[in-house]
């Protein structure tokens, strides 16, 4: 499911820590989004909240799979 958005880490701890920093990240960019008064600004910040989702999922997608190979061991 790798798609090059975002830098996999080496181990769960770190992959735990790079989900929650994204997740603030989202926070933040749904709040411009919702602060949003232009259209051409809030076409951006829903590609920015769009784009961080995608990289919540694929480390999430990674993380389980650390966790299955962590599992199988």
């Amino acid at each position: 499911m790798s798609t090059g958005l975002v830098h996999i880490p080496e181990t769960i701890t770190e992959v735990l820590e790079a989900i929650e920093y994204r997740k603030g990240v989202l926070a933040w960019w749904q709040d411009k989004y919702n602060r949003g008064r232009k259209p051409a600004r809030i076409s951006e910040y829903a590609g920015q909240v769009r784009v961080t989702k995608l990289q919540i999922a694929e480390l999430e997608y990674a993380l389980a799979m650390y966790e299955k190979v962590e599992y199988d061991r």
